[in-house]
C-alpha cells in the first residue's frame, strides 16, 4: 500500500516536471546544439575543425544546460506551483521566437566583415524583431485568459517537440548536403621558419588583407616618411584586383588561375596549391616554400609542400572562450535584434582559438599578434632559397589599433585610416628587420593587398568600389628612390611579373606594360550577401578606381 502510494506520488511529478523538461530539451537544443551545427555547416569552408570537436563541445554544454534548466525549474515549481507553469510558458515564447528570428527574420543582417554597423539603419528589422516577440507573448497570455493554463503549456508541449523534430531532420539534412559529417586533417598552419631567410635569394609576397590603394594615396600624401619606408620600391597605383575579397584572391595571387563556380571552392584552392605553374617554378628552382596564411586549405595532401604546415593533433586553446565565440555567432543570428549588437565578432576570430600539439606556435593573421612575433623573433638564415607568402589582416576591420599598431580600440572605435597607419607601422618593421638581417637586397619583396575596400561608404551593400588593390614591387639588389608608375596593371599580369622576378629583372621591367597604354582588365564581382552563388563579369576600361568605367560584360558564371 505505502509502496503503491510513493509510486503514484513518483509518477505525479514525472507529469508535473514533464513539460519542464520537454522545454528545457528544446531551449538548450536550439542554443547549443542546433544554432552551432547550422553555423559549422554553413561556414564549413571557412573554419578549421570538424564536426566532432565542435559535438564534443557543445554536446557537454547541452547537457550541463538541460541539468541547470531542470533544476531551476524544480526549484520554481517548490516554490509556487503557478510561477513554474509561468515560467514554462515563458521558456516555450523563448524557444518559438528564438526560433522564428533566427530562420526567419534574417534576410538583411549586416555582415560580420570588421565594419563598424550604423544600427540606426536597421529600423525596419528592430521593429519586426519586437513586433514578433510581441505579437507571441500577447498570444500567449490571450490563449492563457481564454483556455486553461494547464491546456496551454500543454499545447506548448507538443508545439515543442514537434518544432524540435523538425531542427533535428534538418539539421541532418544539412549536414549531409554539406559534407558535414567528414573528419578534418588534422593539420596546423604554423610560425615555424617564419623568419628564416636565405643569403643566397629569397622571394616574399607580404599580402595586406583589404589595403586600397587609392586610400593609401591620399593617406600618404600626409606621411612623407612612407616614401623613404618604401625606397627602392615602384608604387603601382592604378592596379586592378581579380576579386572583391579574399577568398578567391590569394589562390588567383599564387596560380593565375579564375574560379568561375566551375567546380567546388575548396577543391580549386586545394588544385592551386598542389599544381600552381608558379609554385611549381619555384620548387624546380631550389626554393623553399612558407605559406602563412590562416585559412589556406588543410585537406589534401599537397598542402604538406609549404614547411611551415604540420601534421598534428588539434584542439581548442580554450573551452569557454571558443564557447563564447560561436554561441556570439550563433546569437548574431537567432538573438532578438536589441542584442545582436551584443553579438558581434568575426567567425576568423574562431582561429584564435586552435592549437596543436606542436612545439611550434601557430601562425595567426590577425595585426597585433603578428607585429609582438615580428618585434621578438630574431632571423636565422638558410643555405635554401625561401619563398615566403605572408597574409596579414592591415587596414581590414575590426578597427583596433592606433598609429603605431597597438591594440586600443577594443570596441573597434578607430577607423580605416588609422588602420592604415597602424599597417604602415608594421610595414615599416618587417622591411627593417630584412634590413638589419643582411637579406633585404637578395629579397624581391612584393608588398601587396588582395583587393581594395570602399571606404567611403561602409555600409553599401554591395561590394563594388573595392577593385584598387595595392601593389608594390622590389627586384634583387634593387636600389633607387620610391618610384610610382601609372602603368595600368591587373593582376592577369602577375603571373608574367613573377616569373620576370625571378630572371633578375628590376622592378620597372617586370611588367612590359606603357603608362599610357589603354586596356580592359577582366574582374570577377560579387556581393558578399551572394557569395559563391553567382559570379558577373566586368571589365575596367578606365582609370582602376573609376566605377563608371567598370563595364559588365555580361557573363554570369553560377554555382555548378
Amino acid at each position: 500500500m505505502t509502496t503503491g502510494k510513493k509510486d503514484n506520488k513518483i509518477r505525479g511529478y514525472l507529469k508535473v516536471m514533464a513539460p519542464a523538461v520537454i522545454i528545457s530539451f528544446a531551449v538548450c537544443f536550439l542554443v547549443l546544439l542546433y544554432a552551432p551545427l547550422e553555423l559549422y555547416f554553413s561556414n564549413k569552408i571557412d573554419l578549421w575543425f570538424d564536426v566532432y570537436l565542435l559535438l564534443e563541445i557543445f554536446g557537454l554544454l547541452f547537457l550541463l544546460g538541460f541539468v541547470l534548466c531542470n533544476i531551476v525549474y524544480f526549484i520554481l515549481w517548490i516554490i509556487n506551483e503557478k510561477l513554474y507553469k509561468f515560467s514554462i510558458l515563458a521558456g516555450f515564447v523563448f524557444f518559438f521566437c528564438t526560433y522564428v528570428q533566427g530562420n526567419f527574420l534574417v534576410g538583411n543582417l549586416p555582415a560580420l566583415d570588421g565594419r563598424v554597423i550604423e544600427w540606426s539603419f536597421y529600423k525596419t528589422e528592430r521593429i519586426s524583431s519586437a513586433l514578433l516577440w510581441i505579437v507571441v507573448v500577447s498570444g500567449v497570455i490571450l490563449a492563457v485568459k481564454f483556455l486553461h493554463l494547464d491546456r496551454v503549456i500543454s499545447y506548448a508541449k507538443y508545439a515543442s517537440i514537434f518544432i524540435t523534430l523538425m531542427l533535428s531532420l534538418t539539421i541532418i539534412t544539412l549536414g549531409i548536403m554539406e559534407d558535414g559529417f567528414e573528419r578534418m586533417k588534422p593539420r596546423l598552419v604554423t610560425n615555424e621558419y617564419l623568419y628564416e631567410y636565405s643569403e643566397d635569394t629569397n622571394f616574399v609576397i607580404f599580402l595586406l588583407d583589404c589595403f586600397d590603394s587609392k586610400k593609401y594615396a591620399e593617406i600618404a600624401g600626409n606621411h612623407p616618411e612612407y616614401e623613404d619606408i618604401l625606397e627602392d620600391f615602384t608604387y603601382y597605383p592604378n592596379t586592378v584586383s581579380a576579386y572583391p575579397f579574399t577568398k578567391q584572391s590569394i589562390p588567383y595571387i599564387l596560380s593565375g588561375e579564375w574560379f568561375e563556380n566551375q567546380t567546388d571552392f575548396t577543391e580549386y584552392y586545394e588544385d592551386v596549391c598542389a599544381n600552381s605553374p608558379f609554385l611549381e617554378k619555384l620548387n624546380s628552382q631550389g626554393y623553399k616554400l612558407g605559406f602563412y596564411e590562416d585559412e589556406a586549405p588543410l585537406g589534401d595532401e599537397s598542402i604538406l609542400r609549404f614547411e611551415n604546415i604540420q601534421n598534428t593533433k588539434l584542439k581548442v586553446s580554450s573551452f569557454w572562450g571558443f564557447s563564447k565565440c560561436v554561441l556570439k555567432l550563433a546569437g548574431y543570428r537567432y538573438a532578438p535584434f536589441e542584442l545582436k549588437r551584443f553579438c558581434v565578432t568575426n567567425i576568423f576570430d574562431l582561429y584564435n582559438f586552435k592549437q596543436g600539439e606542436t612545439s611550434e606556435t601557430q601562425f595567426s593573421s590577425t595585426n597585433y599578434l603578428f607585429y609582438d612575433n615580428l618585434k621578438n623573433m630574431d632571423v636565422t638564415y638558410s643555405k635554401d632559397k625561401q619563398f615566403k607568402f605572408i597574409h596579414i589582416f592591415g587596414p581590414h576591420g575590426p578597427y583596433v589599433y592606433n598609429e603605431q599598431a597597438e591594440y586600443v580600440y577594443p570596441g573597434g572605435t578607430g577607423s580605416y585610416d588609422i588602420n592604415v597607419e597602424a599597417t604602415m607601422t608594421i610595414v615599416d618593421a618587417f622591411l627593417n628587420k630584412l634590413k638589419d638581417a643582411g637579406v633585404y637586397d637578395n629579397s624581391v619583396i612584393i608588398i601587396m593587398s588582395d583587393h581594395g575596400y570602399y571606404y567611403q561608404d561602409e555600409m553599401r551593400p554591395d561590394a563594388m568600389g573595392r577593385q584598387n588593390a595595392l601593389l608594390f614591387v622590389k627586384g634583387i639588389n634593387e636600389k633607387h628612390a620610391y618610384t610610382v608608375s601609372q602603368a595600368p596593371i591587373s593582376f592577369e599580369d602577375l603571373q608574367g611579373a613573377f616569373d620576370e622576378l625571378l630572371k633578375g629583372k628590376t622592378d620597372t621591367e617586370v611588367f612590359h606594360i606603357a603608362e599610357d597604354a589603354k586596356r580592359e582588365r577582366r574582374y570577377l564581382y560579387y556581393p558578399i550577401v551572394n557569395e559563391d552563388s553567382i559570379i558577373y563579369e566586368y571589365v575596367q576600361t578606365g582609370y582602376a578606381t573609376d566605377e563608371e568605367t567598370m563595364i559588365p560584360t555580361g557573363k554570369e558564371y553560377k554555382l555548378q
